[in-house]
């Protein structure tokens, strides 16, 4: 666990991106889990 999250948090932390450019600061924030909405959706409507 993260040094942000001790005493804090008793579960793992999850966040919903709108802004890849914030990925990187919320894993830095101690989230565990940073989920990058429009990256899936990018991903998702790449040509076959």
């Amino acid at each position: 666990m993260p040094d942000g999250q001790k005493g804090v948090w008793n579960r793992p932390g999850l966040c919903l991106v709108r802004n890849p450019r914030n990925v990187e600061l919320f894993e830095k924030l101690g989230i565990d889990q940073v989920v990058n909405v429009p990256g899936i959706i990018a991903g998702m409507l790449e040509p076959v």
